[in-house]
């Protein structure tokens, strides 16, 4: 495929990138993993979860010369004012120790009437730096 038909997922996720493949393969596009690169995961330093998504793009973007998409997301618990938000994967401090995260939200979130919201933020970006805005907030129905 020429370089215009390809671009790169921001992401580690394997199971991500199967989904990208199969869902952008059929409009004749290819997606490439972010590891076919020289890509060095960039600190999450925004404040929102299409900052942190449009940080990781454009790292791809840049390692790559290739378009990105990347995404951001986590977990926003009403009763603790949006907390974890942005910082839901390093909540316990450790980046990426689920148990230890759900452990800590569980904890902070024992006395309350327990409901949370689920997250997710799509951001391409062009290699030009021109980013796209995210469509907003997806909000799950409260579980109980």
């Amino acid at each position: 495929m020429a370089a215009q038909d390809t671009l790169v997922l921001a992401t580690g996720n394997a199971g991500k990138l199967a989904e990208m493949q199969a869902l952008l393969a059929p409009l004749g596009l290819q997606v490439r993993p972010q590891s076919d690169f020289d890509f060095v995961q960039p600190p999450e330093t925004g404040t929102t979860f299409v900052e942190n998504a449009i940080i990781k793009a454009r790292a791809a973007a840049a390692a790559s010369g290739l378009p990105a998409i990347a995404d951001d997301s986590g977990l926003e618990v009403d009763a603790l004012a949006g907390a974890p938000g942005v910082h839901s994967a390093r909540y316990a401090g450790a980046l990426g120790d689920d148990a230890a995260n759900n452990r800590k939200l569980l904890a902070r979130v024992k006395a309350f009437d327990r409901h949370c919201n689920m997250v997710l933020e799509n951001v391409k970006e062009m290699w030009t730096e021109q980013p796209s805005q995210g469509k907003g907030k997806k909000k799950a129905k409260p579980v109980a």
